[in-house]
Protein backbone atom coordinates (compact mmCIF):
# COMPACT_ATOMS: atom_id res chain seq x y z
CA UNK A 1 0.00 0.00 0.00
CA UNK A 2 1.27 3.47 -0.84
CA UNK A 3 0.29 6.91 0.35
CA UNK A 4 0.40 9.43 -2.47
CA UNK A 5 0.25 13.15 -1.83
CA UNK A 6 -0.55 15.42 -4.74
CA UNK A 7 -0.32 19.08 -3.83
CA UNK A 8 -2.53 21.60 -5.61
CA UNK A 9 -2.61 25.35 -5.54
CA UNK A 10 -6.04 26.14 -6.93
CA UNK A 11 -9.44 24.59 -7.50
CA UNK A 12 -8.71 23.67 -11.13
CA UNK A 13 -5.66 21.61 -10.11
CA UNK A 14 -7.69 19.90 -7.35
CA UNK A 15 -10.36 18.93 -9.89
CA UNK A 16 -7.71 17.53 -12.26
CA UNK A 17 -6.32 15.36 -9.46
CA UNK A 18 -9.78 14.14 -8.49
CA UNK A 19 -10.53 13.32 -12.14
CA UNK A 20 -7.35 11.22 -12.43
CA UNK A 21 -8.20 9.38 -9.19
CA UNK A 22 -11.68 8.66 -10.55
CA UNK A 23 -10.17 7.25 -13.77
CA UNK A 24 -7.90 4.92 -11.80
CA UNK A 25 -10.46 3.72 -9.22
CA UNK A 26 -11.47 0.77 -11.43
CA UNK A 27 -7.87 -0.18 -12.24
CA UNK A 28 -6.29 -0.22 -8.76
CA UNK A 29 -7.67 -0.23 -5.24
CA UNK A 30 -7.79 3.44 -4.25
CA UNK A 31 -8.90 4.30 -0.73
CA UNK A 32 -9.53 7.88 0.30
CA UNK A 33 -9.07 7.71 4.06
CA UNK A 34 -11.99 9.05 6.08
CA UNK A 35 -11.31 11.54 8.83
CA UNK A 36 -8.12 13.53 9.13
CA UNK A 37 -4.87 12.25 7.63
CA UNK A 38 -1.57 13.73 8.75
CA UNK A 39 2.12 12.86 8.83
CA UNK A 40 4.22 12.75 11.98
CA UNK A 41 7.97 13.18 11.63
CA UNK A 42 9.27 11.14 14.57
CA UNK A 43 7.75 8.61 16.97
CA UNK A 44 3.92 8.80 17.00
CA UNK A 45 3.41 7.06 20.37
CA UNK A 46 2.43 10.06 22.48
CA UNK A 47 0.09 11.64 19.96
CA UNK A 48 -1.57 8.24 19.30
CA UNK A 49 -2.10 7.75 23.06
CA UNK A 50 -3.68 11.18 23.35
CA UNK A 51 -5.93 10.51 20.33
CA UNK A 52 -6.97 7.15 21.84
CA UNK A 53 -7.98 8.94 25.03
CA UNK A 54 -10.36 11.19 23.06
CA UNK A 55 -11.74 8.81 20.38
CA UNK A 56 -12.07 5.06 20.05
CA UNK A 57 -8.80 3.30 19.24
CA UNK A 58 -10.72 1.36 16.52
CA UNK A 59 -10.87 4.67 14.65
CA UNK A 60 -7.09 5.17 14.65
CA UNK A 61 -4.76 3.65 12.06
CA UNK A 62 -1.00 4.21 12.03
CA UNK A 63 1.20 3.30 9.08
CA UNK A 64 4.96 3.55 8.75
CA UNK A 65 5.97 5.14 5.46
CA UNK A 66 9.19 5.25 3.49
CA UNK A 67 9.45 7.90 0.81
CA UNK A 68 10.11 6.54 -2.67
CA UNK A 69 12.17 8.50 -5.14
CA UNK A 70 10.30 8.99 -8.39
CA UNK A 71 12.26 8.39 -11.58
CA UNK A 72 10.00 10.32 -13.92
CA UNK A 73 11.35 11.70 -17.16
CA UNK A 74 9.57 13.98 -19.54
CA UNK A 75 9.50 12.85 -23.13
CA UNK A 76 10.78 15.06 -25.92
CA UNK A 77 9.69 15.46 -29.54
CA UNK A 78 11.25 17.73 -32.15
CA UNK A 79 10.19 18.93 -35.54
CA UNK A 80 11.78 21.26 -38.05
CA UNK A 81 9.86 23.37 -40.54
CA UNK A 82 10.71 26.01 -43.08
CA UNK A 83 8.55 28.78 -44.49
CA UNK A 84 9.08 31.02 -47.50
CA UNK A 85 8.21 34.16 -45.56
CA UNK A 86 9.97 36.70 -43.39
CA UNK A 87 10.95 35.65 -39.85
CA UNK A 88 8.78 38.42 -38.36
CA UNK A 89 5.64 37.00 -40.01
CA UNK A 90 6.47 33.51 -38.74
CA UNK A 91 7.16 34.87 -35.26
CA UNK A 92 3.74 36.56 -35.21
CA UNK A 93 2.11 33.29 -36.25
CA UNK A 94 3.97 31.41 -33.50
CA UNK A 95 2.57 33.95 -31.03
CA UNK A 96 -0.91 33.39 -32.45
CA UNK A 97 -0.63 29.58 -32.16
CA UNK A 98 0.65 29.77 -28.60
CA UNK A 99 -2.13 32.21 -27.62
CA UNK A 100 -4.69 29.90 -29.26
CA UNK A 101 -3.30 27.00 -27.20
CA UNK A 102 -3.22 29.18 -24.05
CA UNK A 103 0.57 29.16 -24.01
CA UNK A 104 2.37 31.47 -21.62
CA UNK A 105 5.71 32.95 -22.70
CA UNK A 106 8.28 31.94 -20.07
CA UNK A 107 11.46 33.28 -21.70
CA UNK A 108 12.80 34.66 -24.90
CA UNK A 109 16.17 35.59 -26.31
CA UNK A 110 17.04 37.72 -29.32
CA UNK A 111 20.31 36.04 -30.32
CA UNK A 112 19.74 33.26 -30.99
CA UNK A 113 16.08 34.00 -31.53
CA UNK A 114 14.30 31.57 -29.17
CA UNK A 115 10.95 31.64 -27.40
CA UNK A 116 9.95 29.22 -24.65
CA UNK A 117 6.30 28.68 -23.72
CA UNK A 118 4.43 26.76 -21.06
CA UNK A 119 1.27 25.19 -22.49
CA UNK A 120 -1.48 23.39 -20.60
CA UNK A 121 -4.18 21.29 -22.29
CA UNK A 122 -6.85 18.89 -21.09
CA UNK A 123 -4.29 16.09 -21.68
CA UNK A 124 -1.67 17.72 -19.44
CA UNK A 125 0.96 20.41 -19.64
CA UNK A 126 4.33 20.81 -21.26
CA UNK A 127 7.01 23.17 -22.49
CA UNK A 128 7.38 24.30 -26.09
CA UNK A 129 10.63 25.86 -27.28
CA UNK A 130 10.72 27.53 -30.69
CA UNK A 131 14.03 28.49 -32.29
CA UNK A 132 13.90 30.81 -35.31
CA UNK A 133 16.57 31.09 -37.98
CA UNK A 134 16.37 32.97 -41.24
CA UNK A 135 18.21 32.75 -44.53
CA UNK A 136 18.77 35.32 -47.24
CA UNK A 137 17.74 35.09 -50.88
CA UNK A 138 21.10 36.33 -52.23
CA UNK A 139 19.98 39.97 -52.53
CA UNK A 140 20.25 40.63 -48.82
CA UNK A 141 16.51 40.07 -48.36
CA UNK A 142 15.39 37.56 -45.77
CA UNK A 143 12.93 35.16 -47.34
CA UNK A 144 13.16 31.74 -45.76
CA UNK A 145 12.50 31.13 -42.08
CA UNK A 146 13.35 27.87 -40.38
CA UNK A 147 11.82 26.73 -37.11
CA UNK A 148 13.05 24.12 -34.69
CA UNK A 149 10.21 23.20 -32.33
CA UNK A 150 11.00 21.13 -29.23
CA UNK A 151 8.19 19.89 -27.01
CA UNK A 152 8.83 18.38 -23.57
CA UNK A 153 6.02 16.80 -21.54
CA UNK A 154 4.75 13.61 -19.99
CA UNK A 155 2.44 11.36 -22.02
CA UNK A 156 -0.32 11.72 -23.15
CA UNK A 157 0.31 15.48 -23.25
CA UNK A 158 3.51 15.07 -25.31
CA UNK A 159 1.87 13.33 -28.25
CA UNK A 160 -1.18 15.58 -28.10
CA UNK A 161 0.84 18.83 -28.02
CA UNK A 162 3.07 17.59 -30.83
CA UNK A 163 0.07 16.71 -33.00
CA UNK A 164 -1.93 19.93 -32.51
CA UNK A 165 1.07 22.25 -32.83
CA UNK A 166 2.42 20.58 -35.98
CA UNK A 167 -1.11 20.64 -37.46
CA UNK A 168 -1.33 24.40 -36.81
CA UNK A 169 2.03 25.03 -38.49
CA UNK A 170 1.24 22.76 -41.44
CA UNK A 171 -1.97 24.74 -41.95
CA UNK A 172 0.02 27.98 -41.92
CA UNK A 173 2.55 26.53 -44.36
CA UNK A 174 -0.20 25.55 -46.80
CA UNK A 175 -1.70 29.04 -46.62
CA UNK A 176 1.57 30.84 -47.31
Amino acid sequence: MYLITAKYFNDAERKRIEYIIKLWEDKVNIIKPPGITFLVDGKPDEIVNELASKISEKNIDVFKLDELSLNLEKGRKKTEMSFDVDVNAVEKFVGFVMAKRKGVLKRESKKPRIKEYSVYTNKGGGDVVVKFSSGEDGKGTTKETKLLIVIEAFEPALSYLYRIITEDFEYFKEGV
